[in-house]
C-alpha cells in the first residue's frame, strides 16, 4: 500500500510533466505563428510599397519577354547563333547537348529582373513629399514551375518621415507565363534530337499544347520557335520562347530531306517575306510617355514578332508597340533598326530616326 508521501510525489511529478508539455506546446505554436506572419505596412508608406510592387510587375514581364527571345539566355553562351536579326543560343550543337538546365534561367532571368528594376525604382518623387529612403542591396530569386514564375525580391528599405520610421524588405510577382512547361516540352524535343538528330518529329511537334515551329536557317541549322497560346488570357498576348539547333555537317552535307527523310519537306510553297509598314521621324519628351506602334503585314498571314536594336526600350514582340518614358541624360537623336520576323523565317528591316528632348 502507497503512502501519502508517495501519492504526493506522483501528483506533484504529473502536473510537472503537464506543466513542461504545456509550455513546449505554447512555443510550438507561438513558432507557428511566427512563420505565418507577414510584415504589416502602415497607410503611411503603402504608396512606396505598391510603387516597388509595380516595378516588380514591370519588370518580371519585360524581363520574361527578352528571356524568350534569347532562348532563357540573359548573357548567350560561346556557341550562339547570329542569324543577323536576333541571336539565339544553341540548345543542341554537333552530338554535344547545350539546353540550360531550369537553375541557369532562373539565375538569367534574375539578371533581367535586376536591371530593369534599376530603371524602374526612382525614390525621388517620394522625397520630395517628405520621405528619407534608405536602401540596401537587393536579392531577386526566381522560381520557374509549370504554370508560373515566382518572383521574390529581397530589398530592405528604410524609410523616415518626422521621426517616424518604417521597414519594408520583402517583395513579390506572381508571373502569368508557363515557363516551366515551356522548358519541359524543350527538354523533350532536345531528347528526341538527340537520339535522332537527322529527323524532325512533326507528330511531336503537333501533339504539344503550345505552337511549335521550324524555321530552317540552312541545311543544318534550325530554329524553334514556341508560342505558348494560353498566356494571353492572363496578360493579353502569346509569350515567345525561341532557340536553334545544328546537327553535325555529315548529316546534312546532301539536305535534311533528301538523306534522311525528314517528315517536313524542304520544298513547300515559297513562303512570302514579311513587310514593314513605314516608320516614321519620332520625336520623345523626357518624363513624357513616348508611344508608337510599328506595323507589318504578311501575304501568308504567318505569325509575325518584332525585335529592336536599342536599350531605350523594348518593341512589343508580338504586338509592335514601342512604349517608353525618356529620362533626363537620354536627349539625342537615334537611329534605331526594326526587323519584322515571319514563323517561316523571312523578315523585313527598317531604320528609323528618334529625336529625344
Amino acid at each position: 500500500m502507497r503512502s501519502k508521501g508517495q501519492i504526493t510525489i506522483y501528483i506533484f511529478l504529473g502536473l510537472l510533466i503537464f506543466f513542461v508539455v504545456g509550455i513546449g506546446v505554447y512555443f510550438i505554436m507561438d513558432i507557428g505563428k511566427d512563420k505565418i506572419k507577414t510584415e504589416k505596412i502602415d497607410s503611411d508608406i503603402l504608396p512606396i510599397k505598391t510603387f516597388v510592387d509595380e516595378c516588380i510587375k514591370k519588370a518580371s514581364i519585360e524581363s520574361a519577354y527578352k528571356l524568350g527571345l534569347r532562348g532563357g539566355y540573359y548573357k548567350l553562351p560561346e556557341e550562339f547563333l547570329d542569324t543577323g536579326y536576333v541571336n539565339l543560343p544553341h540548345y543542341y550543337y554537333k552530338n554535344i547537348n547545350l539546353m540550360p538546365s531550369k537553375e541557369i534561367i532562373e539565375e538569367e532571368l534574375d539578371k533581367y529582373i535586376n536591371t530593369e528594376l534599376n530603371k524602374c525604382i526612382n525614390f525621388s518623387i517620394f522625397e520630395e513629399q517628405g520621405f528619407s529612403i534608405f536602401t540596401d542591396a537587393k536579392k531577386t530569386k526566381s522560381s520557374i514551375l509549370n504554370n508560373k514564375v515566382i518572383i521574390d525580391l529581397n530589398f530592405p528599405l528604410t524609410i523616415k518621415k518626422e521621426n517616424v520610421v518604417h521597414q519594408i524588405s520583402h517583395f513579390s510577382y506572381e508571373l502569368p507565363i508557363r515557363l516551366g512547361h515551356i522548358y519541359d516540352i524543350s527538354k523533350e524535343l532536345i531528347d528526341k534530337i538527340v537520339k535522332e538528330p537527322y529527323y524532325i518529329d512533326l507528330t511531336f511537334l503537333l501533339s504539344r499544347d503550345l505552337d511549335l515551329s521550324v524555321i530552317h536557317h540552312d541545311s543544318c541549322t534550325d530554329i524553334y520557335v514556341i508560342l505558348d497560346n494560353y498566356s494571353k488570357n492572363i496578360i493579353a498576348d502569346d509569350y515567345l520562347f525561341l532557340f536553334a539547333t545544328k546537327i553535325d555537317e555529315k548529316y546534312c552535307k546532301f539536305g535534311i530531306n533528301e538523306t534522311f527523310g525528314s517528315n517536313i519537306s524542304e520544298t513547300s510553297i515559297e513562303n512570302n517575306q514579311p513587310i514593314l509598314g513605314l516608320i516614321n521621324y519620332s520625336i520623345a519628351y523626357i518624363n513624357k510617355n513616348f508611344e508608337y506602334k510599328v506595323t507589318a503585314s504578311d501575304l501568308d498571314n504567318d505569325k509575325l514578332f518584332f525585335i529592336d536594336d536599342t536599350e531605350l526600350f523594348n518593341i512589343h514582340p508580338l504586338l509592335g508597340t514601342i512604349q517608353f518614358t525618356p529620362k533626363t541624360g537620354q536627349e539625342g537623336l537615334y537611329q534605331i533598326n526594326v526587323t519584322v520576323v515571319d514563323i517561316n523565317g523571312g523578315f523585313d528591316s527598317q531604320w528609323f530616326y528618334l529625336e529625344i528632348k
